[in-house]
């Protein structure tokens, strides 16, 4: 994950439309509700951030890669069943995380030459019941700029797998997990995953969250420390209601703290 990481920075740099975009996708740049640009959680975060840092708190819990535990938990179908039923709910977690799929699309904005899209919303888009077909149109089939990432991606992201952790569409069994969702669709091509195969789908998905988030925020901290100027500021540009790009600044709130704000120097 870290490689992948590297490689989405440096790609993002090439790219983006400003060098710190990426740092505005840190702090989650967005509009208010009076249309004013603003930098923080926003409407997206505050729906989604609380869910998303109770997955990273938790993190892997049950999970094994030992394989003689694994294969003692086969004759504890209890202890087995609760595992991986955990670890559903939190894969579905993380795929419905609008918080998360608001970065994640902003990424792959950037590493794609595009600007970074302050009218984006997830809200929106998972009212209308658009996620899956957006993390497949707008995320998915746009990570062909981040080569090792996107290998990540297809083994994390697995559609059919979120659908059937949503409606108890899955069965423990000998071996590993089977999924009723069979062919209920174009993508859902899968009867069954082993255990292992499982542990790397769901070890892929939370790693892809919780190293995303961590490292736009490590990475916004050292650009600021490096800021020649005052209160560790850094450039941006954002828009105006037109969509005329023009520059701005953000700084730190605090150095302890990931919180960022506007800062006027005139």
């Amino acid at each position: 994950m870290h490689k992948a990481w590297i490689e989405i920075a440096s790609v993002c740099l090439s790219k983006s439309k400003h060098p710190n975009d990426i740092i505005v996708c840190s702090q989650n740049g967005s509009f208010d509700f009076a249309n004013n640009p603003m930098i923080g959680l926003g409407e997206d975060g505050f729906a989604g951030f609380q869910s998303l840092n109770h997955i990273a708190i938790e993190g892997l819990k049950y999970l094994t890669h030992d394989n003689t535990i694994i294969q003692e938990k086969v004759y504890e179908p209890n202890i087995l069943e609760d595992s991986i039923h955990f670890e559903m709910k939190q894969y579905q977690n993380i795929w419905e995380n609008i918080y998360f799929l608001r970065i994640l699309t902003q990424i792959v904005n950037i590493g794609n030459g595009l600007h970074y899209d302050w009218w984006l919303s997830m809200l929106k888009i998972q009212n209308a019941r658009r996620v899956p077909e957006h993390i497949r149109d707008k995320i998915k089939k746009r990570l062909n700029v981040f080569p090792l990432f996107s290998k990540i991606f297809d083994n994390a992201y697995i559609g059919q797998i979120r659908n059937a952790a949503a409606h108890n569409q899955y069965q423990v069994v000998q071996g590993g997990v089977i999924f009723y969702n069979y062919m209920s669709d174009k993508y859902s091509t899968l009867q069954g995953v082993s255990f292992e195969e499982w542990d790397e789908i769901y070890c892929n998905a939370y790693c892809s969250m919780n190293f995303i988030i961590q490292y736009l925020k490590y990475y916004a901290n050292e650009i600021s420390k490096i800021s020649n100027l005052p209160h560790n500021a850094v450039e941006i540009i954002i828009p105006d209601k037109n969509r005329n790009w023009y520059k701005s600044y953000i700084a730190p709130t605090n150095v302890k703290r990931d919180g960022w704000h506007f800062i006027n120097f005139d």
